[in-house]
């Protein structure tokens, strides 16, 4: 899979759909304990379609490359890396598409970073007070000690 290094981690990805698709680029967001096999049908059928789709693996517990030391993997934080790979990568008009917990860090992306997005697909997901949903403030206290789940 391709990598692409940033600050706060290196985040491996798979694209599926043409390189010269006339649509935005989508990028799929996953939740915590998942990654971007969660999205794998969804964007075959989408590059079936046309559509260039680009699948991250985000730093939420099911990544194999560990994160920087000292990187801030708080939701916003998160958010912030988000839009840094949207950067990286030098994507632009994204479709950025979430679930679960990836949901709600798309709205914090959205409310941070709105110049890095031109659409949102939100699928059932985490909002408001409920964000991070309980047990996942102590899943992300995890992610970010020595130890991991």
């Amino acid at each position: 899979m391709p990598q692409v290094a940033l600050e706060q981690a290196t985040i491996e990805y798979q694209v599926v759909g043409p390189e010269d698709s006339p649509h935005p680029p989508v990028l799929f967001v996953h939740g915590i304990l998942v990654d971007h096999r969660l999205w794998s049908r969804v964007a075959e059928g989408l590059a079936q379609q046309g559509f260039r789709c680009i699948l991250p693996d985000w730093p939420l517990g099911s990544h194999t490359i560990p994160a920087n030391a000292g990187a801030d993997l708080s939701p916003r934080g998160i958010a912030t890396l988000i839009r840094d790979f949207i950067i990286a990568l030098g994507l632009t008009d994204v479709t950025l598409v979430g679930n679960d917990t990836g949901g709600g860090l798309c709205q914090l992306v959205i409310d941070a970073h709105p110049e890095a997005v031109g659409r949102l697909v939100l699928t059932n997901c985490d909002a408001f007070d409920k964000f991070p949903p309980f047990p996942f403030p102590v899943v992300f206290a995890l992610l970010r000690g020595p130890a991991s789940i």
